[in-house]
């Protein structure tokens, strides 16, 4: 930078010199006698062109490293701002990362939540297929017992005067629980008396029909030995008239 401002200083003092020389000229031009003190001012006159020229060059070279000091600046300028803008940037970014990644996690826990909830039903609604399965092999299962059995074993219950509509009810329970247990009997079909019956030749002097398919007689045989059948006629003889019973083979 010193060296800028001499140069400047040398620029400055050669434009002077050059004006001050240029006068003395026009008033020694008269005489020209003089030659040697000419010779000696054109000399002179001729080093401060060359220190002018030298000058003008450090001028140039003054501006020409300011304007890149200048590029500089705005380079600078322009990282800087655009520094700030990546910054910017990168805080939006971050944000919509941050709200990304929140919302992801929400789904996440909505699904985990479907998925919990979906295998609580899926799980419930195995255990009731898994209950109706069983009840159907169980309807299956009675149904070729009962296409498979020929020996037919009708009842025809009717009550005593004293009964009571709770000893009817108590008794229509007690047929499936107990007697549908008893391993010998194929197929079981209980009811009321039809109010509905046919005109002519219905039978009404009884409540309760009840029908017990097996096998064989040795088959009826086993039910009536059975624990379960005669603690069925420990609770509801005592209310029953003396059952008829038909008992019928297939052909």
């Amino acid at each position: 930078m010193k060296r800028h401002l001499f140069g400047l200083g040398l620029f400055v003092g050669a434009m002077a010199a050059i004006m001050l020389s240029s006068d003395v000229l026009n008033a020694q031009g008269k005489n020209k006698d003089n030659d040697k003190e000419e010779q000696q001012l054109r000399k002179q006159i001729a080093n401060l062109q060359q220190d002018i020229k030298q000058g003008t060059a450090l001028v140039n070279n003054l501006k020409q490293e300011l304007r890149e000091r200048e590029q500089v600046i705005n380079k600078l300028q322009a990282a800087l701002k655009n520094e700030k803008k990546d910054d910017k940037s990168d805080d939006k970014a971050l944000n919509q990362a941050k709200k990304d990644l929140a919302e992801a996690i929400a789904t996440i826990r909505e699904k985990d939540a479907a998925l919990a909830t979906f295998k609580k039903t899926d799980a419930k609604e195995d255990a009731t297929a898994a209950k109706t399965i069983d009840e159907l092999r169980k309807q299956v299962k009675d149904l070729e017992g009962m296409k498979g059995a020929p020996y037919v074993h009708t009842v025809i219950l009717k009550m005593k005067p004293d009964a009571t509509v709770d000893d009817i009810k108590a008794l229509t329970d007690d047929i499936p629980t107990a007697l549908g247990k008893i391993p010998s009997v194929r197929g079981l079909w209980y009811g009321k008396r039809a109010k509905d019956a046919s005109p002519d030749f219905a039978e009404t002097d009884f409540e309760i029909t009840l029908v017990l398919l097996f096998d064989n007689f040795d088959g009826l045989k086993r039910y009536l030995d059975h624990p379960l059948h005669k603690s069925f006629l420990d609770r509801h003889l005592k209310k029953l008239e003396t059952p008829k019973v038909y008992d019928v083979l297939k052909p």
